[in-house]
C-alpha cells in the first residue's frame, strides 16, 4: 500500500490550478479507485494509469495486459504483434506499480473476462484501455459489460482520440459521458 507521503504526492501532483488533459484524467481515475473496492484495468502497458487508480483504493486492482516485449500499434489502433516475449515490459510495468495492491494478468481481455465469468467475479469499475480499433473495443465492452455489479461503472480512454473508439462507445454505450477529456464513463 502507498504510503500517506506517496497519496499526499499524488494528491498534489494531479490539483494543479492549469491542469493538463491528462492530469484531469488522472485525478478522476484516482477518484474512481477510491470510491470503487473491485477494479480491472484493460490494458495497462506502463501502468500509468493503472497506478492512478490503485494509489487510494483500499481492495484490488486487476490489470490485463499482453506486455509483449514486440508488440506496436498498427494505423488502426489494434496492438500487432509476432510471437509474444514475455521479458521487460512486464517487469517495468511491476517495478512501476510496486507498492499499490495491484494483481497483473497476461493475457488477453477476452480471456481474463471468460475467467472471471467462471468464477463469478464481479467489479466495481472497469476501464477499457487496450487496443483501439471498432472490432477490439465492442468486444470488450460486450465482455466486459457483464461483469459489473449493478451500479458498476463501466469506462474506458481515448473516446476523443481514436475513431474505433468513438465508434464503439456511441453504439453501444449511449449513455456515457466524458468526465476528463477523453475518458467516458457510465453507471450500469
Amino acid at each position: 500500500m502507498p504510503t500517506p507521503e506517496d497519496v499526499e504526492k499524488v494528491r498534489a501532483a494531479i490539483q494543479l490550478k492549469d491542469e493538463s488533459d491528462r492530469a484531469k484524467e488522472k485525478r478522476w481515475m484516482t477518484e474512481q479507485g477510491r470510491t470503487h473496492r473491485t477494479i480491472v484495468e484493460i490494458g495497462s502497458e506502463w501502468g500509468d494509469s493503472t497506478r492512478a487508480i490503485a494509489t487510494e483504493n483500499s481492495g484490488i486492482v486487476y490489470a490485463v495486459d499482453l506486455w509483449a516485449d514486440d508488440m506496436s500499434w498498427d494505423n488502426t489502433g489494434r496492438y500487432s504483434r509476432g510471437g509474444m516475449v514475455i521479458g521487460h515490459r512486464l517487469e517495468q510495468f511491476k517495478n512501476y506499480v510496486q507498492g499499490c495492491n495491484i494483481e497483473p494478468m497476461q493475457m488477453t481481455s477476452l480471456e481474463a473476462a471468460a475467467i472471471f465469468a467462471a468464477k463469478g467475479v464481479k467489479f466495481d469499475m472497469v476501464f477499457i484501455d487496450a487496443s483501439h480499433d471498432y472490432a477490439s473495443v465492442k468486444e470488450d465492452i460486450l465482455a466486459w459489460r457483464p461483469l459489473l455489479v449493478e451500479g458498476g461503472l463501466l469506462s474506458g480512454h481515448d473516446y476523443t482520440s481514436w475513431a474505433g473508439v468513438k465508434k464503439a462507445v456511441d453504439e453501444l454505450v449511449p449513455e456515457f459521458t466524458l468526465p476528463a477529456a477523453s475518458i467516458w464513463a457510465t453507471t450500469v
